[in-house]
């Protein structure tokens, strides 16, 4: 009788080595498949946005009006008379998350540069473009744009997108971002933002040595 009792507590301790074995062996499969799935996705989002600017890169934009709050106008030239300017591009009609995600990211990355962001968005109703603007509280340069004010293929992905707007009016740095990859989109933001800069000193010192030969 007591061999009987050892043999079956031996047996149900087995069994529950072996059900714990089966378990973890099935989330190292589903791990794994996660893991390979999101690596894929990863490898698609960045070619999408490899395709973007080999397509679009160096292209020129029109040099459209846009309106800040105040109901002034201004041409988009303006945005880039002392140097490029990096552009976020949003409407009402894109994923609210996805836009004010974005938004958090320019306030913390870009408070201090706000010479170096501009917003452009799109709404009909002026009233709700003004409210949002105070509502989010929005620090950074604020435009309001038409829905088709620009003609070029970013727009048919229905997102919210950035480029860097050159003086001649060239784009460069296309990139739509993904709220499923925020370290890629904390990335982009990083670097655009060592270009912008590196590119006022590069001009700061361009003048200087132009003073210097007067």
């Amino acid at each position: 009788m007591k061999n009987k009792t050892v043999f079956f507590i031996l047996l149900f301790f087995a069994g529950i080595t072996v059900l714990f074995y089966l378990l973890n062996r099935k989330l190292e499969v589903e791990y794994d498949l996660r893991k390979r799935t999101t690596v894929e996705m990863e490898k698609s989002f960045n070619r999408m946005n490899a395709y973007l600017n080999e397509e679009l890169g160096q292209s020129t934009v029109q040099n459209i009006l846009i309106e800040d709050t105040l109901s002034q106008e201004w041409s988009f030239s303006d945005l880039v008379s002392q140097g490029p300017v990096l552009i976020f591009r949003y409407s009402e009609i894109n994923c609210s998350s996805c836009y004010e995600a974005a938004l958090l990211s320019l306030h913390s990355l870009f408070s201090k540069e706000s010479k170096h962001i501009a917003i452009l968005s799109s709404y009909k109703d002026i009233r709700q473009f003004i409210r949002f603007q105070k509502s989010d509280q929005i620090a950074l340069p604020f435009y309001r744009i038409p829905q088709d004010a620009f003609e070029w293929m970013l727009e048919d992905y229905i997102k919210p997108y950035y480029f860097v707007l050159h003086p001649d009016l060239t784009v460069s740095h296309i990139y739509i971002p993904e709220n499923v990859f925020p370290a890629l989109n904390k990335q982009y933001l990083e670097e655009v933002k060592q270009f912008l800069s590196d590119s006022v000193r590069l001009d700061l010192q361009s003048n200087h040595l132009e003073y210097k030969d007067l």
